[in-house]
């Protein structure tokens, strides 16, 4: 199962990072739950039109320090976000069920993304 969360995990961030959002929401479940530090979603579309709206605030990002941890249908994700000069901790802890993402939680200090404008 390891193998298989690593795959979606990094299938997510492949079609977050390139904006293939009917790609992403391919691989959630159907009642897939988004909780964050700001925004909650429920279900594959409420999260990619989540998604579709706050892209455009952040412009060009990146993502610096990436390490995960991976244990079975569980992985965490720890990363800098980079948007404008903003540079902010996160933490994103995903379940997997079968071959979709179910959930993911993402974690931070709003206050941080909301000091650079991001958000």
């Amino acid at each position: 199962m390891s193998d298989a969360t690593t795959r979606l995990v990094d299938a997510y961030y492949a079609a977050w990072g390139s904006g293939d959002f009917d790609g992403l929401g391919r691989i959630l479940t159907d009642d897939f739950e988004f909780r964050g530090a700001i925004d909650r979603a429920d279900g594959p579309a409420a999260f990619v039109e989540l998604i579709r709206r706050n892209a455009p605030t952040f412009g060009d990002v990146g993502f610096a320090d990436v390490r995960r941890v991976v244990d079975g249908p569980r992985a965490v994700s720890l990363y800098t976000f980079q948007v404008g000069q903003a540079r902010v901790p996160m933490a994103e802890a995903f379940e997997v069920r079968g071959d979709r993402i179910a959930r993911i939680d993402l974690y931070f200090d709003p206050a941080q993304l909301m000091a650079a404008g991001g958000g």
